[in-house]
C-alpha cells in the first residue's frame, strides 16, 4: 500500500512539473475523424505480413464516466475495497496526463503489428510487439510530446529512450528494426478499402483493434489448415477462416459502453457462412472437454457467467460482414464477473502472507521453547500458549478459507532432528481443503515455504520416517 501510494505522489509531481512548463497551444477540436481517414493514415504503415492494426480516439474517451463505470462495476466485485479507494488518485493522475496530451495536441494513436514483430516478441527481441503511432498537428514541436513520454516512464518500461519522427510529424515508438521498416514505403500496404470497411464496424468507438488475414495468409491456410484441439471440437480453420479478410474489436466507453466484434468477408454469402461457423463454435465450447474439464477458473460464477454468455451470444450477418454486439447490463455483469478472479486471487495472497507470518511466529516460539527443552519441540502448539510464549491463541489457525484452519503439527525431539535435515522437515502446515490447494509450510529450520500440493508434504514427512528408522 505505501508503494502505491508512493508510485501515485510520483505521478501527481511529475505531471504537476509539467504543467508548470509553458503549456502547447490547445488544438482546434476537430471533427469526428472518419473510418476512411483512419484507414488513409495507417494504410502506409502496412504490408502484406501486417497482422493487427489499432486505432484509440483521445476525443471520445470521458474520463469521468469511465471512472464512475469502474467504480461500479468494483463494487460488484467481492474484495477490491482497496482498488475502489485508489481510484479518485488513479482518476486525478489519469487526467493530468490526458489534458497534457490534448494540450500537446495528440488526439489519436495507433499500433501497426507484423508477423514478424510478433514472433521476435515471442523471443524477447523486441520490448513492443509492433509500433505506437503518434500523428502530432503539423508544425508541433515534438520536444513538449517528448518530455510527457519520459514523465510518464514511458522510458523505462518500453526500453525505448525516445520516440522516433517520422515523416508526417509522426512519433513513432518502436524498435530500430522496425522503425527502419516503417520509414520505407510499402511494396503492398493493406487494401483501403479493407482497412475502411474494417474500422466502419464502429466509428464511434473510442478503441477499435483490427485483425488481418492477407491474400498470402489466406492461401496458405486454405492449402495448410490446422485443426482445434479435439477437446475444443476439432474442427479445421478453414471453417473460420475461408473468405474472412478481417475481424475488428471496436470499444465504446462509458456513459454508453459497448462491445462490437465484426467479421470483415468477400462477399456476403461468405460473411453469413463464418457468422454460422462461429456461432456454432460459441455455442458448442461450453460442452466440449476443455471448458467442463480443463479450463480452471478460480470463481464458479464466473465460469457459470461465461457459459450464458456464449450460449446467448450470436453473430448477426448484414451484407459483407457480420457482427455481435454485448452492451448494458449484459456486460457491465460480465465484466465484473471476469473480475471477480483477479480479485479473489489477491485477497488469497495476503492471506497467505498473512497466515505464513503467523507459521514464523510460531516456529520462533517452538525453537525458544526448543532450548529450554534439551532440543524438543513443544508436544503441541496449544503448548505455546499455556507457557505463554505466544500471547494470541488466534495464530494457531490460518486466516485462509481452508476446510480445516487449525495448524497441522509435528513435534520433533531432539534426537529425531540428529538423523534429519532440518531444513527439509515439514514441522507446521496448513491442511489443504482440496487436492490442488496449495499449503505453507513450516520446516524444522525455522524458513517457511508455500509448497502447490500437500502431497509433497507427505513425501517430505515419509522421507523423515524412513530416516528414522533402525
Amino acid at each position: 500500500m505505501i508503494r502505491q501510494r508512493l508510485l501515485f505522489t510520483a505521478l501527481l509531481a511529475s505531471a504537476a512539473t509539467l504543467f508548470g512548463q509553458t503549456p502547447a497551444p490547445q488544438a482546434a477540436a476537430p471533427s469526428p475523424q472518419t473510418a476512411q481517414q483512419t484507414a488513409a493514415f495507417l494504410a502506409p504503415y502496412t504490408d502484406s505480413q501486417t497482422l493487427l492494426v489499432a486505432h484509440v480516439d483521445l476525443d471520445r474517451i470521458d474520463s469521468a464516466a469511465l471512472f464512475h463505470f469502474i467504480d461500479t462495476l468494483l463494487a460488484n466485485v467481492p474484495h477490491s475495497e482497496d482498488a475502489r479507494k485508489s481510484l479518485p488518485m488513479a482518476q486525478t493522475a489519469f487526467d493530468l496526463y490526458f489534458v497534457r496530451l490534448k494540450q500537446i495536441g495528440i488526439r489519436h494513436i495507433y499500433v501497426v503489428s507484423d508477423q514478424t514483430d510478433l514472433a521476435m516478441s515471442a523471443m524477447g527481441g523486441v520490448s513492443l510487439a509492433g509500433a505506437l503511432l503518434v500523428p502530432l498537428p503539423a508544425g508541433a514541436d515534438p520536444a513538449a510530446a517528448n518530455a510527457l513520454y519520459t514523465a510518464m516512464g514511458l522510458d523505462k518500461s518500453t526500453g525505448i529512450p525516445q520516440p522516433t519522427v517520422l515523416p508526417g510529424n509522426v512519433l513513432a515508438i518502436s524498435s530500430p528494426e522496425i522503425i527502419a521498416r516503417l520509414r520505407r514505403p510499402s511494396a503492398s500496404p493493406a487494401e483501403s478499402r479493407t482497412l475502411t470497411d474494417a474500422f466502419s464496424a464502429d466509428e464511434g468507438a473510442a478503441v477499435q483493434v483490427v485483425g488481418l488475414l492477407s491474400h498470402d495468409a489466406q492461401r496458405v491456410l486454405t492449402e495448410m489448415p490446422f485443426h482445434l484441439p479435439p477437446s475444443l471440437g476439432g474442427q479445421s480453420s478453414s471453417d473460420y477462416t475461408t473468405g474472412l479478410e478481417a475481424a475488428t474489436a471496436a470499444l465504446s466507453l462509458p456513459p454508453q459502453p459497448q462491445v462490437t466484434v465484426t467479421l470483415s468477408a468477400t462477399d456476403p454469402a461468405a460473411a453469413a457462412r463464418l457468422a454460422t461457423a462461429f456461432n456454432n463454435l460459441m455455442h458448442s465450447i461450453p460442452a466440449t472437454p476443455w471448458f467442463t474439464d480443463e479450463l480452471q477458473i478460480p470463481a464458479p460464477k464466473t465460469k457459470d457467467t461465461l457459459r450464458t454468455l456464449l450460449t446467448r451470444l450470436s453473430f448477426t450477418p448484414s451484407g459483407s460482414t457480420a457482427s455481435l454486439r454485448l452492451q448494458g447490463d449484459e456486460l457491465t455483469s460480465t465484466v465484473a464477473s471476469l473480475l471477480v478472479p483477479d480479485f479473489q486471487m489477491q485477497r488469497e495472497i495476503s492471506l497467505r502472507v498473512k497466515a505464513a507470518s503467523q507459521m514464523k511466529e510460531l516456529m520462533t516460539a517452538c525453537l525458544a521453547y526448543a532450548s529450554s527443552h534439551q532440543g524438543d519441540y513443544p508436544p503441541t502448539l496449544q503448548t505455546l500458549v499455556d507457557d505463554k510464549l505466544i500471547s494470541d491463541a488466534r495464530l494457531l489457525t490460518s486466516p485462509r478459507d481452508l476446510t480445516d484452519k487449525t495448524f497441522v503439527y509435528h513435534p520433533w525431539t531432539a534426537e529425531q532432528l540428529k538423523k534429519l535435515s532440518p531444513s527439509e522437515t515439514p514441522t507446521i502446515w496448513e491442511h489443504a481443503n482440496q487436492p490442488d490447494t496449495g499449503v505453507n509450510v513450516a520446516f524444522a529450520d525455522g524458513h517457511i515455504e508455500f509448497m502447490r500440493l500437500e502431497k509433497y508434504v507427505e513425501e517430505e514427512l515419509q522421507d523423515a520416517e524412513k530416516k528414522l528408522k533402525p
